[in-house]
């Protein structure tokens, strides 16, 4: 693989990334969201997923035609549509890793984030003595 070729893939799968990231966070940095998904944060993997799954399909960006693997240019015959979609799948799972990639850049490196998740991670903060000693009445509590 040319260093053009290289730079060119990295490129597009940064600003893919970057954009999938960019629009979900209006969504998933919502007050009602983030309560919603509390006991379930998996799901937010699987709706990243979703969305660069369509994200890739209407864009029909391929990033493993780099690697030498073409997209036809009209699929007839089932490989040919097994072959298309298995692209596309992997492009997606390329696509929603950079953006989990890209959530960890805006978040802890660069500390860009909603207002209330800003104040949940504030609350979430727990003095250790105190929670030792929220511990021990417990358990005194429960004996």
């Amino acid at each position: 693989m040319e260093f053009t070729a290289f730079s060119e893939a990295v490129l597009k799968l940064m600003f893919a990334s970057f954009f999938v990231e960019r629009s979900l966070s209006l969504f998933f940095e919502t007050k009602w969201f983030i309560v919603y998904t509390k006991n379930s944060p998996n799901i937010r993997t699987g709706l990243a997923f979703t969305y660069s799954f369509l994200f890739v399909l209407a864009t029909q960006l391929n990033l493993i035609k780099y690697l030498g693997y073409d997209l036809p240019s009209a699929p007839s015959g089932f490989f040919d549509w097994a072959r298309v979609s298995l692209i596309y799948f992997v492009t997606a799972g390329f696509v929603a890793g950079g953006s989990k990639a890209s959530l960890k850049l805006f978040r802890d490196v660069m500390g860009i984030r909603s207002s209330y998740e800003a104040s949940r991670a504030e609350n979430s903060i727990v003095d250790p003595e105190v929670a030792t000693n929220l511990a021990k009445k417990w358990l005194t509590v429960t004996k």
